[in-house]
């Protein structure tokens, strides 16, 4: 439950990412449209502020929060399906040190 409690604030975040990108690029925020993009912002923040507070009267911090690193793959993931970035052999050795981690870390992480 706690890894899809963070993956879950981790797709929030990404929401809210992709939102204000696509918002930025279409619409002024000192209009309707932009104030209603902003409020659905601050909405899903709201729950992903609730999530967090779920999360940490349950697990702890230190086993819950390497877990956002998951935003970055996708946030690259993202990029190259916008054609924003170029897949280099970099970047993928970057990827796979952040997933390796991750998986390191949870499948040595003593079970409580």
């Amino acid at each position: 439950m706690r890894v899809l409690g963070v993956l879950l604030s981790v797709l929030m975040t990404f929401a809210t990412s992709v939102i204000l990108k696509l918002a930025a690029a279409e619409f002024n925020l000192v209009s309707t449209m932009g104030l209603l993009i902003i409020l659905l912002v601050f909405i899903i923040n709201v729950l992903k502020f609730m999530t967090w507070g779920w999360l940490n009267n349950r697990y702890d911090l230190s086993s819950t929060y390497p877990l956002t690193a998951l935003f970055f793959p996708l946030i690259f993931i993202y990029a190259v399906m916008e054609g924003d970035t170029l897949i280099t052999p970099q970047k993928i050795l970057g990827l796979c040190f952040i997933l390796g981690g991750l998986i390191v870390m949870e499948t040595t992480r003593p079970k409580s």
